[in-house]
């Protein structure tokens, strides 16, 4: 039976998987929240038209595509900068244990 007590660090490229799938997860309130602006704009737009609807709903898709990608850009430039900020924690604590050694 594995371990499940075990808190070692899953790996970075871990952390950037979950970034991109929670990115791509903001795709739904994207297209969900633009779908009821973008269906009345386009009904004002083609009026008489029985397909016009369809317009809304094609920009409320590309609104939710540029959701999605600016969640994915956002999520992986946080993961990035966590991940520059501990390497270089990391590096300070190491630099500074060394030195008091010398120091004794």
């Amino acid at each position: 039976m594995p371990d499940i007590t075990t808190t070692e660090p899953r790996s970075p490229l871990w952390a950037y998987v979950r970034a991109v799938v929670k990115g791509l997860l903001w795709f739904v309130p994207g297209f969900l929240i633009s779908t009821p602006a973008t269906c009345v704009w386009a009904r004002h737009q083609y009026a008489g038209e029985a397909q016009g609807v369809l317009a809304g709903v094609a920009v409320s898709f590309y609104l939710g595509v540029l959701s999605a990608l600016a969640g994915v850009a956002l999520l992986v430039w946080d993961i990035h900068f966590k991940n520059r900020e501990s390497k270089w924690l990391e590096g300070e604590i190491r630099a500074e244990r060394s030195h008091q050694d010398t120091k004794q």
